[in-house]
Formats: structure tokens, C-alpha cells, sequence
């Protein structure tokens, strides 16, 4: 019997957005598998470097291929576009959709070791390994190792795959169906990280196997490496977890627990907002305006009573007239101190 068949419908969700380099190599990846029970929907977010030709061109090529074309909404839109269509589906409850990025990959092989037999389980989640490669998709680093087996969701598991790239797992349709879970459209980073975590909080049922599925490509050009430095960058990802906390408080009982990560991670982005807004020479005075202006940041950054942060960091971030222009004066005043008893020693 072939180990690699299964009855489960899975589809591959690919945004594609000036990425024709890698695009074709992404879904021969996924084609390549021994299952022949996954189709991909390609989602054209605007590209205008060929790459929307070549889904065309592809599509015409695989009859397994869908192909989407939208104006650029950027990577949220473009994967939620994706997700409407495989919902639009005639058959969504034995469906799983995955999401792979256009410069990355599936391992060779991956269905030949039995991942059928945990497909037909009906798990709300598969979640498996991925593994960090450099550009030309050669290993940097060992893939980090999970607590294999099954658990139920809830507020203790949302960190279970948080070493994993969200990539290498397979989310049952109907559990986005049923609780509308969507990217936060407009969010261009962590929204990958909030969407997993949703999932993980919601499902019923997790499997998680030590089996690498999805190579994750390092290349110069991706969102993280080219991101700006400051407040800028962070008020988007805080208000994207606050947006998720207000959402996720309705789906409280007493088996999901409640849900303190996402105030957690609101906490940690903005203690690391202060501190790369000062590494940049940001004067304390737009911090406060800052917190004077979003009441809940500085509510968050007080929340040591519910929280295990380090809030005495918080404070001192918050309320020092400005932490690295004075480590800079004490280290100079130091410096100066050894010269001068340097001196008094050897020039008497």
C-alpha cells in the first residue's frame, strides 16, 4: 500500500508578489510529492516583474494549478484572497489549506513517511518542522526539535510551534471556516505569528510530528531584512496583537483558558520598541508622546500584577531621561577615570 495516499483534499496557498526568480521552483516543490491530493492556488498580488505571466503559464501547464489575480494589497490580502477561494470549495470539511511563500519550499518527499495516516486523523492542526537555508536552499542551521504527539488547543499551546515557521502546517478549512480566522489585512509583519496563535488557541485537536516539511529560504530581499528601525515598524504589530486579544475574548471557556499571550507580546514588542527607538538616538520626549497618545501601551507596560515581565526594565525604559546616551556619558566619564589613574601610575 502506498503510505503517501490520502483521501484529504490539501490546498497550497501560494502569494506571489515580484518573485519570479523562485516562484517556478516553489511549486514544483509541492507538485513533486508523491500524493497527488494537493492542488495550489497561486495568488498574483500585483507583481510587475513577469511573475503574474508566469502563474499563467503554469496554470495552463498543471491542472492543478488556480491562479488569482489582485491588485497589490500586500501578503495578508493576497493569502486571505486565497483562503476565500478554497473556502468557495464544494467539499471544505475533509480540506486542508497550507501556505507556502514564493521563495520557499517543501522538502522532497515529504508525503513518503506516512503523513497520509495523520491526515486522515482529522486533526484541527499539523504541525511539523522547518528548516532555515541560505539562497540556494542549502541547511544553515539543524531543525529544532517539538514534544511530538497529539494535544487539545487553548491558551497553553500557542507557543507549541512558535520555533517553527507557520508554513509547515496544515490547518483544517473548516476550522477557519467556522471561526472566520483571516490574516489582519495591512499588516506586513508578526501577522504570520498572530495567525498561528489563533489557531492553535481555537483548535480542538493539535498533532505535532519531528518530520521537516518546509524550507525556509534567508534571502536579502524578504520583509524582516528590510524593514525600517523604530516606532514605526513595532505600533503596527502591537495594535495587531491588541487587535487579536479584543477577538479572541469571546471564544474564553474554561478548557481554552484565557488568552494572556497576546497582552504578553504586546509587552515585549513595545519594551523592544523603546529600546531600538533609543539605539537610534529617539529623544524621550516622543516616547511619551507616544504613550500619552495610546493610553493602553503604557497600561501594558504597567501590567506587572498579570503579567511575568520585567516591568522595573519597563519603567526604566520609559521614565529615564534617555538609556543609552547615559550609558554613553558614564562609559566616557569611566574611560576617562582608568586614563587618568593609568597616567598618575606610569608618569608619575
Amino acid at each position: 500500500m502506498d503510505r503517501s495516499v490520502t483521501n484529504r483534499q490539501i490546498s497550497v496557498i501560494i502569494p506571489v508578489y515580484n518573485c519570479r526568480t523562485y516562484l517556478e521552483g516553489a511549486v514544483a516543490s509541492v507538485l513533486r510529492q508523491p500524493s497527488k491530493m494537493i492542488d495550489i492556488v497561486m495568488v498574483d498580488d500585483g507583481s510587475t516583474d513577469g511573475s503574474a505571466e508566469l502563474c499563467d503559464q503554469l496554470a495552463a501547464k498543471y491542472g492543478r494549478i488556480h491562479v488569482i489575480h489582485q491588485k497589490n494589497g500586500g501578503v495578508s490580502s493576497a493569502r486571505n484572497a486565497g483562503i476565500e477561494y478554497v473556502l468557495s470549495a464544494p467539499v471544505v470539511e475533509t480540506r486542508y489549506i497550507c501556505f507556502l511563500d514564493a521563495d520557499d519550499c517543501w522538502k522532497q518527499m515529504f508525503f513518503s513517511d506516512g503523513i497520509a495516516d495523520l491526515l486522515e486523523g482529522g486533526y484541527h492542526l499539523l504541525g511539523f518542522q522547518s528548516l532555515d537555508c541560505d539562497q540556494n536552499l542549502n541547511r544553515i542551521s539543524s531543525p529544532r526539535a517539538m514534544e511530538q504527539g497529539c494535544r487539545r488547543g487553548g491558551a497553553e499551546q500557542v507557543w507549541v510551534h512558535s520555533q517553527q515557521h507557520f508554513g509547515a502546517m496544515f490547518y483544517a478549512a473548516k476550522l477557519l471556516r467556522d471561526y472566520g480566522i483571516r490574516f489582519q489585512d495591512g499588516l506586513r509583519y508578526s501577522e504570520d505569528k498572530i495567525f498561528s496563535m489563533q489557531c492553535l488557541y481555537l483548535a480542538d485537536t493539535i498533532w505535532l510530528e519531528n518530520h521537516v516539511l518546509y524550507l525556509y529560504r534567508h534571502t536579502r530581499n524578504s520583509a524582516i531584512g528590510s524593514r525600517k528601525y523604530g516606532i514605526s515598524y513595532y505600533i503596527p504589530i502591537v495594535e495587531g496583537y491588541l487587535q487579536m486579544d479584543a477577538c479572541m475574548r469571546k471564544y474564553v471557556t474554561e478548557s481554552r483558558g484565557r488568552l494572556l499571550a497576546c497582552k504578553i507580546c504586546v509587552i515585549h514588542y513595545l519594551m523592544d520598541m523603546i529600546d531600538e527607538h533609543f539605539r537610534q538616538w529617539g529623544t524621550k520626549a516622543e516616547v511619551d508622546q507616544l504613550l500619552n497618545e495610546h493610553p493602553q501601551y503604557l497600561a501594558a507596560l504597567k501590567a506587572e500584577a498579570d503579567f511575568a515581565v520585567i516591568s522595573q526594565e519597563a519603567r526604566y525604559l520609559c521614565y529615564a531621561s534617555h538609556p543609552y546616551k547615559y550609558m554613553l556619558q558614564h562609559y566616557v566619564l569611566g574611560m576617562g577615570f582608568y586614563i587618568r589613574r593609568f597616567l598618575k601610575r606610569f608618569v608619575g
